[in-house]
């Protein structure tokens, strides 16, 4: 229906500019630019004629004679949209970097049905993709299928992709270092629990892996306590009656690290004299907790300027091909008032 509303009007400007439809459609889609007078004056007149009758060019059918879209997929997890704080500034700054290239993001969240059907990705029109936190392995088989231009952005899949990634063993490695300075010894580590097997984001399993390799196996030493938010009162309870006392908390994540610091002060707990308490990724929950909160910032902002460059030039090489680049972007720690030396 409307194609033939188009192909209509085509015809009507045709008629009112006495020309044939094909000038009609070459001097819409842009592919005649007027360098003669006479030209340009045609032009300006067709275009005066289509703007009166409201006309459009289709925006699939100039895709098509272009053979690309201008418009890039970036693919989520349903279940984790996570859209605001600095995962939200992520998104922008690719909107940004890759609208400055006069590229188009569409945000796509993939589910289960995207999982099991995996024609949806083939079919879908796209020139490039970014995918953010996670890639499940059947999708980037029908990825690899599709042979688009693809960057991973805070998010690692096998070495055949390009990926940006924040270098969490650098990160963890630094916070690791501050607190052994300042005498602690014993550490408790508060992760997510771990739903179904192998589905850990690669930054859980470096940031506990490098925090074990500083502190040692030792259960007293490095001890591991897996928790969500709703269950930051019994973590409490277990971090306060632990016989052989932790000095020191790390948490994953910046919010359960606030919610753990509001409840711990509430109990009585003095932070950092009776416990010091430190945390990853920069953002408006760890400047305004209770106690302002050692954090290691995590690039993810720069992570999606990069990541978007690098798809930018993998869409204007011939090739198209991705050399499998990883790219870790450096971290780093903000001291705040959260931590301190470790209680005699």
């Amino acid at each position: 229906m409307q194609k033939r509303l188009q192909q209509t009007l085509v015809r009507e400007i045709a008629d009112r500019a006495n020309v044939s439809p094909s000038t009609v459609t070459r001097v819409l889609s842009g592919r005649t630019r007027g360098a003669y007078p006479k030209v340009a004056l045609r032009n300006e007149r067709i275009q005066k004629i289509a703007l009166s009758l409201n006309y459009h060019p289709s925006y699939h059918g100039r895709a098509l004679r272009k053979g690309t879209t201008d418009t890039v997929a970036l693919l989520y997890p349903k279940s984790k949209p996570m859209m605001d704080g600095y995962y939200g500034d992520m998104v922008s700054t690719m909107v940004k970097t890759l609208s400055d290239a006069n590229f188009h993001l569409v945000l796509w969240g993939v589910g289960n049905q995207e999982l099991e059907d995996t024609s949806t990705l083939l079919e879908r029109r796209f020139d490039g993709l970014l995918v953010r936190h996670a890639l499940n392995p059947a999708l980037a088989k029908t990825i690899r299928e599709t042979g688009l231009p693809t960057v991973l952005v805070n998010c690692r899949v096998g070495e055949d992709f390009d990926q940006v990634i924040p270098d969490d063993r650098m990160g963890a490695r630094l916070l690791a270092n501050h607190l052994h300075e300042r005498g602690h010894r014993r550490i408790a580590y508060v992760t997510p629990p771990v739903r179904l097997p192998g589905n850990r984001h690669y930054s859980v399993i470096e940031r506990q892996e490098t925090l074990r390799d500083h502190f040692g196996d030792d259960g007293n030493a490095f001890r591991v306590y897996t928790a969500v938010p709703e269950e930051v009162e019994s973590l409490a309870d277990k971090l306060m009656i632990n016989a052989d006392r932790s000095t020191a908390v790390i948490c994953y994540s910046a919010p359960m690290a606030a919610h753990l610091a509001a409840t711990l002060l509430r109990r009585g707990v003095r932070i950092p004299k009776d416990l010091s308490l430190a945390t990853f990724s920069d953002c408006e929950v760890t400047r305004a907790a209770a106690v302002p909160l050692t954090v290691v910032d995590v690039p993810l902002i720069e992570a999606g300027t990069v990541a978007s460059d690098l798809l930018l030039r993998r869409l204007a090489s011939s090739l198209n091909e991705a050399s499998g680049e990883d790219i870790r972007l450096p971290e780093s720690l903000i001291v705040r008032d959260s931590t301190g030396s470790a209680p005699r």
